[in-house]
C-alpha cells in the first residue's frame, strides 16, 4: 500500500514510541542523565532475530487465470503481488491444483477438475515461494498418478510441502523450518473432502482432518520443545458469509488449546 511493504522490518507494527523530557539541575546531574540515556537500547527487540512470514490463502492456477497466463506469460500473476510476497523471509503459498503434463486450459465455470501446466510454477518462483501448503481438495482431480508426479515436481524445485503428501504418513508430518533462531512447525489438513482428495496409506493426497490426531501432534511438538511457533493450516467447510461457522470456531479454538499459535 502506497509503495510500502507490510513485510518491511523497519516498519515493524508492534512498536510504541516513548518520549522522556528531563531538566538536569546541574552539570553533574546532566552527565548522569546523558550516561543513563546512552546506555538505553533503541528498542526492546533485535531486528537481526526477526522473522517475516507471508502466508497466502488457497490458489488455483486454472480456468480464467490460466487463460490469462497463457496470454501474458506463466509468471503473469506474480507481476503485482510477487515482489511483496518475495520480500518476506519465509513465503508460504497454498496451491491446491496439481501440475500435470499435457494439461489443457478449460475456462468453463462448469469445470471442477483442475490442473495447472508445469510452466505455471514460474508464478510460485517469481513470488518467492519457500513452502507449499497442500491442504486443498483438488490435488487428485487428474488421478493419483498425476498427483504423485506433481509432488515429485515440487521435489525437483526443492520446494518443501506439508498438509499433503505421497501417502498419509507424509501428509500428516509437520514441516520444520528455522530462521534467525526461531523454530517454526507447519501442519495442515483438509476437512472439506471429498474422500478421494485425501491421502491413504499408499496413495497421495491431502491429510484428512482428524482433530484428535492433529491436537496430539501439536502437543507433542510443544512438549518436546521442537518448535517455538506452531502453525496449523486447514481447508475447512466453505461458507459464503463474513462470520466463521460455529463448527469452525470450535475446531480452531480446540487447536489453539492444544498449543497451536496460529491457525489459518
Amino acid at each position: 500500500m502506497e509503495n510500502t511493504s507490510g513485510f518491511d522490518a523497519q516498519r515493524y507494527p508492534l512498536v510504541a514510541d516513548v518520549f522522556v523530557h528531563l531538566a538536569p539541575a546541574n552539570e553533574a546531574e546532566a552527565a548522569l542523565v546523558s550516561e543513563f540515556l546512552g546506555a538505553l537500547p533503541p528498542g526492546n527487540r533485535e531486528p537481526g532475530e526477526l522473522t517475516v512470514l507471508a502466508m497466502t490463502g488457497v490458489t488455483a492456477m486454472c480456468r480464467m487465470t490460466a487463460a490469462q497466463m497463457d496470454l501474458f506469460g506463466p509468471a503473469w500473476p506474480a507481476e503485482i503481488v510477487g515482489p511483496g510476497l518475495a520480500s518476506a523471509d519465509i513465503t508460504h503459498i497454498s496451491n491446491e491444483v496439481p501440475f500435470v503434463e499435457g494439461c489443457e486450459t478449460n475456462t468453463s465455470q462448469e469445470n471442477y477438475n483442475f490442473c495447472s501446466k508445469p510452466e505455471y510454477i514460474e508464478t510460485l518462483i517469481a513470488s518467492g515461494a519457500d513452502i507449499i501448503g497442500m491442504t486443498g481438495n483438488h490435488q487428485n482431480d487428474f488421478g493419483r498418478q498425476n498427483a504423485m508426479a506433481s509432488l515429485e515436481f515440487y521435489d525437483e524445485y526443492e520446494l518443501p510441502y506439508y498438509g499433503g503428501g505421497k501417502n498419509i504418513e507424509e501428509a500428516m508430518q509437520p514441516l520444520f523450518i528455522e530462521h534467525n533462531g526461531t523454530r517454526l512447525a507447519f501442519l495442515g489438513a483438509n476437512s472439506y473432502g471429498p474422500k478421494m482428495a485425501w491421502a491413504t496409506d499408499s496413495l497421495p493426497g491431502a491429510a484428512p482432518f482428524d482433530l484428535n490426531i492433529l491436537s496430539a501432534t501439536i502437543r507433542s511438538i510443544k512438549e518436546k520443545d521442537l518448535a517455538d511457533v506452531v502453525l496449523v493450516e486447514l481447508q475447512y467447510q466453505e461458507s459464503y458469509d463474513t462470520e466463521p461457522l460455529a463448527e469452525q470456531r470450535i475446531d480452531f479454538n480446540a487447536l489453539v488449546r492444544a498449543g497451536a499459535d496460529i491457525v489459518t
